[in-house]
């Protein structure tokens, strides 16, 4: 909304600056815009669209801006309302043993040769 907010509100302003500089009328009618040939109504609606279009701009402005903001809010309260729920859970976990090894067939005893480095004599 914001984008679209903004390109409004830039295109109502240059045609009522276009339409404010570029307008001449010497009396006779029809009068000229940017070399065009328009009548008064014609005029008179062009500006009244522009109007519209800053004011349309400006409220979709207002809006975007507000969403904006309210989703980065929630975005800000939602990581830290996971971060006090992550330390509560490793606070509240009790302390773990390594699990017990699974049964399997009994070991049978192993020989034990020489120390590693003496050759048997």
């Amino acid at each position: 909304m914001l984008p679209l907010g903004l390109v409004l509100l830039g295109v109502g302003v240059v045609v009522l600056a276009l339409g404010i500089v570029t307008t001449s009328d010497n009396g006779a009618d029809p009068a000229t815009m940017l070399g065009l040939e328009l009548g008064a109504t014609t005029i008179f609606l062009l500006g009244t669209f522009a109007g519209l279009a800053v004011l349309l701009g400006l409220w979709l402005t207002k809006v975007g801006t507000r969403q904006g903001l309210q989703r980065r809010r929630d975005a800000r309260q939602l990581a830290r309302l996971k971060k006090e729920q992550g330390e509560a859970e490793v606070a509240d976990r009790p302390e773990r043993e390594a699990p017990p090894a699974p049964p399997g067939p009994p070991e049978a005893p192993r020989e034990q040769g020489p120390p590693r480095g003496e050759t048997p004599s």
